[in-house]
């Protein structure tokens, strides 16, 4: 009967031990990329005083006791998620460790990469940006530069593109003078504008490459490819101020001769 009872309580100091040592560093994940302001996160069943080092550097205090839900069925009690910010920048760039400790004793850890600018913090920048195809193919989605975060945040809603409608916008630049590098920046500058305008859907600028084919018309001096949703996004671009304040103030007083060709992104049979 002893023995059967030794067993029962080595039994439940086992089971005990388990959920104390069931935890999960969730950010930074193991192999991931960071940049710009985030958190350092996960759970651990029962906590005690929880803390982080970052490359072997001093501990660093955990917020603990965050509910979540999600780990009920593993740990009896949602109140098990902790939590800090970070500037990951502060890092600096390449590879680096956090190792998470309760009580002074590790139960977690990762090796990570930070991606920098080269600043610790940027201020005074800005962008907006288009991306294709996410966060599945065929939907668009727009965000821009928050300098709080120092990240780029979605600013609107995925947006599906009908197959079939899309249409690209292709404009061929001669220049006034074809040496000046400073307009053919200017051109290039204003084109990608244009991604501030609704309906465009992504757009790329470039100088011509020069070719020896009799095939290849290299004389020109900028190339745009812009491509729009369909032909009510086309229309509703063209009369759009940026682009009326592109044609007037760049192109205007910039451009010898421009061609456009338009035409429908057709999907293979």
């Amino acid at each position: 009967m002893y023995c059967v009872l030794s067993l029962w309580v080595f039994g439940l100091v086992a089971l005990a031990a388990a959920a104390q040592a069931q935890g999960v560093l969730e950010i930074p994940g193991d192999g991931g990329k960071l940049s710009g302001i985030g958190l350092i996160a996960g759970w651990k069943c029962e906590a005690g005083t929880l803390t982080v080092r970052l490359d072997g550097g001093e501990p660093l205090p955990l917020t603990s006791g965050q509910r979540r839900d999600d780990t009920r069925a593993v740990c009896s009690t949602p109140h098990t998620g902790f939590h800090t910010a970070i500037n990951w920048a502060l890092l600096g760039d390449g590879a680096h460790t956090a190792v998470i400790y309760d009580d002074g004793v590790e139960f977690a850890r990762s090796t990570f990469a930070v991606a920098t600018t080269g600043e610790e913090f940027v201020t005074g920048a800005s962008a907006r940006v288009r991306v294709p195809d996410f966060p599945a193919p065929g939907e668009s989605t727009r965000f821009a530069w928050n300098e709080r975060t120092q990240h780029l945040e979605m600013v609107q809603a995925p947006q599906g593109e009908e197959p079939g409608t899309r249409i690209q916008h292709v404009v061929i630049v001669w220049l006034k003078d074809p040496a000046s590098v400073e307009a053919r920046q200017q051109v290039i500058a204003a084109s990608y504008r244009f991604t501030e305008i609704p309906g465009v859907l992504r757009v790329s600028a470039g100088p011509s490459v020069p070719s020896a084919r009799a095939v290849v018309d290299s004389s020109y001096d900028v190339g745009v490819v812009i491509t729009v949703r369909d032909h009510a996004a086309l229309a509703a671009y063209l009369e759009h101020p940026t682009h009326k304040h592109a044609v007037q103030e760049v192109l205007g007083p910039l451009a010898r001769k421009i061609v456009v060709y338009d035409f429908v992104v057709a999907a293979p049979e």
